[in-house]
């Protein structure tokens, strides 16, 4: 490959006119510190594509190399519509590593924040369901973004019917199970910092959650024109980690949507973008349900019983309740048999007493009246008690109890009493209990910044942050004891300011 390098300061090496395999580099679509975005034309197919090439700087680096791959079969494995399509990754002849993808045309979500923010909450609601949808593809396959952000999702035919939303940049893709193993050391953020997730921040336990949170910041900004936390690093950091955000205008439901899905536990959050599409669907198509039909219950006509009047009509509350009562008094289904018996045999003796009541004394009796006994034992079946023949012992019995017999510890002497006892040990700290206390600390702090006392704990909030980070460093109980001894003296500073 022949190539003319143009450099203008920090410029990246220009490709413009050289021949890229069989891609003729047509204009430069965009650039970042790892490489550029161009688009080029395949002299075979006649088609046009997006060429990702990385710097001259990167592409000597393995580490860069292996990134740009990964994304390339990260990209091709997921294949879904809101998704960018990869064709393939390959080199050049001089060994610069490239990746060719589909050629969109449309705006980035950015520059649709920058012109038409705050969107219209059904529009904001559309665009965050196509980037979930994209995203429960790639979650599915086992692929986290890390990086998602307006500035990596391209909308096509914007602001039309057709408006369709395309993710990309999977360039620091972590992959669940890899074998290969991770990319990113231990303690290295990677990211933009005003959409990371509180765990990204801290670089600990980052599942695909924290593609929920980013995602999260990013309806919080289409719905009130900006992001909820801005800053420098370190302030973006601490308000991430323990300022609530701010409040949003009433979108429909949309709003309560972005608060679950900024919550600073990702417990709390959305467990996985298909329960958050699902939520989306019932807010943005189904209609709300009418005042009257939620405040009142429409009556419930009842069948008509041959030519009898009906039955005045009864709500479907009256019969459920109805219904309850019976219930309550009614016996178990296992003994109304016995309690229909029970109900025939009295019938029988109220109507067996009504004709020795009224029989005709003058004359012979007409009537035989059988007993009651034997017609209660016709009509109901009863147990037969079966006694058991009690013999007396011909001969006395000895009952013999075993007892175990406990041993009588000696009475300690004065001197032993008098003796100190050893201190008890203590079990080594941990760091699940380090990490519990940091996160106790945490939910004061954000206590205290609800309630309007943030100026007075801003130091407080540095050396949490510090803690934080010092935290992932450490592997030994001595590391974990004195981060535990810090926090408790940051607990002291609090209840004097409180």
């Amino acid at each position: 490959m022949s190539t003319n390098p143009e450099t203008s300061g920090e410029e990246p090496v220009s490709l413009l006119g050289t021949m890229l395999g069989s891609y003729r580099i047509i204009e430069r679509i965009g650039s970042g510190a790892m490489g550029s975005v161009y688009r080029g034309f395949d002299v075979h197919s006649g088609a046009d594509v997006a060429l990702k090439v990385l710097n001259e700087s990167t592409a000597n680096e393995a580490v860069f190399c292996e990134r740009l791959k990964r994304e390339a079969e990260a990209v091709i494995a997921i294949d879904h519509p809101n998704i960018v399509k990869v064709h393939a990754f390959g080199f050049s002849l001089d060994g610069l590593p490239f990746m060719t993808m589909e050629l969109l045309r449309g705006k980035t979500l950015d520059d649709v924040i920058v012109s038409s923010a705050p969107l219209e909450w059904r529009r904001a609601g559309h665009i965050i369901r196509e980037i979930a949808v994209g995203l429960a593809a790639a979650h599915g396959k086992g692929f986290i973004h890390r990086d998602l952000k307006p500035g990596n999702v391209m909308v096509l035919n914007p602001g039309e019917p057709m408006e369709q939303l395309k993710v990309l940049d999977f360039g620091i893709v972590a992959v669940v199970g890899d074998p290969r193993g991770r990319l990113t050391n231990d303690g290295l953020v990677l990211g933009t910092p005003v959409y990371m997730a509180p765990e990204q921040l801290m670089s600990s336990n980052v599942d695909h959650r924290a593609d929920l949170y980013a995602l999260g910041i990013m309806l919080f900004e289409l719905l009130s024109g900006q992001p909820p936390f801005e800053g420098c690093f370190r302030e973006v950091a601490a308000r991430h980690l323990l300022t609530p955000p701010g409040p949003l205008p009433v979108s429909g439901g949309l709003e309560q949507i972005a608060y679950k899905l900024l919550a600073k536990d990702k417990r709390e959050r959305f467990q996985t973008a298909v329960e958050l599409v699902t939520e989306l669907d019932r807010v943005l198509f189904v209609e709300p349900a009418a005042e009257s039909e939620i405040a009142f219950e429409a009556p419930v006509e009842m069948p008509r019983v041959i030519s009898t009047p009906a039955a005045p009509m009864m709500s479907l509350r009256a019969q459920v309740a109805q219904t309850r009562v019976r219930r309550r008094f009614l016996p178990p289904a296992s003994h109304r048999g016995w309690v229909h018996a029970g109900a025939a045999s009295m019938a029988a003796s109220v109507v067996i007493c009504a004709l020795v009541a009224f029989r005709d004394t003058s004359g012979p009796q007409r009537y035989e009246v059988q007993p009651l006994p034997e017609l209660a034992a016709v009509t109901v079946t009863t147990a037969t008690p079966v006694e058991i023949e009690r013999k007396e012992p011909t001969e006395p019995q000895v009952q013999v109890v075993s007892a175990i017999v406990q041993p009588v510890a000696p009475a300690p002497s004065p001197r032993a009493m008098n003796k100190p006892t050893a201190p008890k040990e203590e079990p080594e700290p941990t760091y699940a209990d380090a990490n519990e206390r940091l996160r106790r600390l945490s939910a004061t702090l954000v206590s205290l910044a609800k309630s309007g006392t943030v100026g007075d704990i801003s130091g407080i909030e540095e050396e949490y942050l510090d803690l934080s980070t010092e935290l992932e460093a450490g592997r030994d109980a001595s590391h974990y004891r004195r981060i535990i001894a810090r926090i408790d003296t940051l607990e002291r500073d609090i209840a004097e300011i409180q």
